[in-house]
């Protein structure tokens, strides 16, 4: 309980998602902003910042966690239980529903999910050459996740962009599916590749696809 407000923490956490400014003031007059969102994954060194064709955003390094997702969310739909451990077990409309909640909590539309073609480009360091999975840069051919940012980086110090689980995009296969890339933790290392794409139904949940957040200004 904090001395100035008769309201618990966790009280004020909900209270901070769904109140108006003037709720939020009040708020932040007796707790810290860091108490209230207790994941702001706003770390510069934790973001690679990317110029696509004068389309400049900053992609996160690593995946989204388990410790991440229950931080927002509350809860861990995850299969395979970890902290540092890729949240999966996410459908894409699971993950709007986390990235409005962020955005809640920040205060404006900052965070999305990558577009297909961003994900590619930055797969590939913008260097439009394809790479396939090898045992040093991806999670393949194994019976689980495993703990993010383990095996060796991109150029771009970017972790798991190939193997691990894949990764949603938020670009349409056809009508009713959305792009996902990257290879997952069951693959083989010739389905772990930058430019190999798959696709799901807006609801489909499995313990092999995960994501990773982009933050634009």
């Amino acid at each position: 309980m904090n001395k100035n407000l008769t309201i618990t923490l966790e009280e004020a956490k909900k209270l901070y998602t769904s109140g108006n400014k003037d709720i939020k003031t009040l708020l932040l007059s007796t707790f810290t902003k860091e108490e209230l969102i207790p994941f702001i994954p706003t770390e510069w060194n934790n973001y690679v910042k990317v110029n696509m064709n004068g389309n400049i955003f900053f992609i996160s390094k690593y995946l989204v966690t388990q410790k991440d997702w229950f931080n927002i969310m509350g809860n861990n739909p995850s299969h395979f239980i970890g902290d540092n451990r890729p949240v999966e077990t996410v459908s894409y409309n699971d993950i709007m529903i986390f990235i409005n909640k962020l955005n809640m909590f920040i205060g404006k539309e900052q965070y999305r999910l990558p577009t297909e073609k961003e994900w590619q480009y930055c797969a590939e360091c913008g260097s439009g050459i394809k790479y396939t999975a090898n045992k040093e840069n991806a999670v393949f051919g194994s019976y689980s996740t495993e703990n993010i940012g383990q095996k060796k980086p991109n150029d771009w110090e970017l972790y798991d962009m190939l193997g691990n689980v894949w990764e949603w995009t938020d670009s349409w296969y056809d009508s009713s599916h959305r792009v996902f890339r990257g290879g997952g933790w069951r693959y083989t290392a010739g389905d772990c590749r930058s430019d190999f794409r798959y696709d799901c139904t807006l609801d489909r949940r499995r313990s092999d696809i995960g994501f990773r957040l982009i933050k634009q200004y």
